[in-house]
């Protein structure tokens, strides 16, 4: 009879010992899935200016924010009141401004929502203004887009247009479609 005693108290101790290893390796992979879908916030930022220089030196872009958070799944920055700012291949300057901004790719694509506003200077003198609900914007190549409404001021002309696409290096902007607009005001 020892033998069989002995025999089944080691059958239940396999048995208690393999049921602990499965209950270990499955709380184990349960929090490494936890870990892979939670993209909680790892950290945050208050007043931050971000600056990109070309290969001599030069400032090239900037991007500021009071306020910044950064969630690590994707690696995405989101922005309260971001601004960037571009200069053209004349060193004028391209604002960009938004009530709510988020970057993805290490900013490689940036996305303003909500009162976008674009402004064009030279030398200092606002020379063009777009308002939008939306762009999309691509510092690294100074490029932006959006297929929003938008309303473009220029002097005394306004346009409308529905999407646009603005080469801030070359100082261009492309109206899309439904494009109409007053040019200039009446001397009468």
């Amino acid at each position: 009879m020892n033998n069989k005693i002995v025999v089944f108290t080691f059958l239940i101790l396999l048995i208690i010992s393999g049921s602990c290893w499965y209950a270990i390796e499955v709380a184990k992979n349960s929090l490494e899935v936890q870990a892979q879908t939670n993209n909680n916030p790892d950290f945050f930022m208050k007043d931050v200016a971000y600056l990109q220089m070309d290969d001599l030196g030069r400032l090239q872009n900037r991007i500021s924010t009071p306020s910044l958070v950064h969630y690590p799944m994707d690696s995405t920055y989101f922005f309260e009141e971001p601004k960037i700012e571009m200069f053209d291949k004349n060193n004028q300057l391209w604002a960009i401004e938004a009530r709510h901004g988020k970057s993805i790719h290490d900013s490689a694509m940036v996305y303003f929502w909500d009162d976008v506003i674009v402004k064009q200077f030279d030398n200092s003198v606002q020379k063009t203004k777009i308002t939008t609900s939306a762009v999309t914007i691509y510092p690294h190549s100074k490029l932006a887009e959006t297929d929003k409404p938008l309303v473009f001021n220029q002097g005394d002309s306004i346009v409308y247009s529905t999407g646009a696409k603005l080469d801030m290096e070359a100082a261009k902007v492309q109206l899309l479609s439904k494009v109409k607009g007053q040019y200039g005001t009446s001397s009468n």
